[in-house]
């Protein structure tokens, strides 16, 4: 899939920024999070979310939780799958 938008994501948590390690990429039709390269989450126009990777760290955490709050979702829905 080609990539079509790709941002930076903002942390939510009062800290000053990811340094590019946290980014979202509009592919296919969905959002797509991407943490430190590695997909780890998506979201399509409707809230739906998508688990693309098994592991989690506090880091991942604080990515998605920013990734969540821009697109829609919750990280505890992304927890569940």
């Amino acid at each position: 899939m080609k990539i079509k938008k790709l941002i930076e994501l903002k942390p939510v948590d009062g800290r000053r920024s990811f340094y590019g390690k946290a980014t979202a990429a509009r592919v296919g039709g969905v959002w797509v999070c991407y943490s430190y390269n590695t997909p780890v989450a998506s979201v399509d126009d409707a809230g739906n979310v998508r688990r693309l990777w098994n592991g989690c760290s506090v880091t991942t955490s604080r990515h998605l939780r920013a990734f969540f709050a821009t697109f829609g979702g919750a990280l505890e829905e992304w927890k569940k799958q």
